[in-house]
């Protein structure tokens, strides 16, 4: 076995050293509930019942000219009958502070009706308001607006989640004080 060269040595340290210095995509918040259970009603429409589980995902780095975002996770499960659909335009975020988000891209995009017994699955990415940045933002807590809507009868839910304080393992700076002695024979 011969001994690996100097040079492939190094430029292996260097290709490790890169991958230490990556960051997360996200920013370091964590949102609760999650998953949040909504039930999506109304007795309009016989059969228009629909559990909606939402979690955000977190807020997202902008890379490569792309603004940060808040990337929020739906899945829509009709228990009824009647057929549901989202109204996409009819999302919306706000922030803590009640800053609305710019505009949502949804994927997919293609939004169908969900029959009874079916269920749907839908991402949202909101924009950061315009010239803002996250740390301009209260993000202590988001409210998602959605509608779903059953025939021509809209059903308008909300949702909000709160910011989760959380560390690996430090959960703060401690302070002791105290007064210790020792003896040896």
């Amino acid at each position: 076995m011969s001994p690996i060269p100097l040079r492939a040595l190094s430029l292996l340290l260097a290709v490790v050293a890169l991958g230490a210095c990556s960051s997360s995509r996200f920013y370091d918040v964590r949102y609760r509930p999650a998953p949040l259970e909504a039930e999506v009603a109304t007795q309009a429409v016989a059969g228009a019942q629909v559990r909606a589980l939402v979690t955000v995902l977190g807020i997202e780095r902008g890379r490569e000219g792309s603004p940060d975002r808040a990337l929020v996770r739906m899945r829509l499960e009709n228990l009824g009958t009647a057929a549901a659909v989202l109204e996409t335009e009819s999302l919306g975020l706000v922030s803590g502070d009640l800053v609305a988000f710019g505009a949502v891209a949804v994927s997919p995009s293609e939004i169908r009706g969900i029959s009874g017994g079916e269920s749907a699955v839908y991402d949202l990415a909101f924009a950061l308001p315009q010239g803002r940045r996250a740390r301009d933002l209260d993000l202590s807590g988001l409210n998602l607006r959605f509608t779903v809507r059953f025939g021509e009868h809209p059903v308008t839910t909300g949702a909000t989640f709160q910011r989760l304080e959380w560390g690996y393992w430090d959960p703060g700076p401690r302070w002791h004080v105290g007064f210790g002695y020792a003896w040896t024979r």
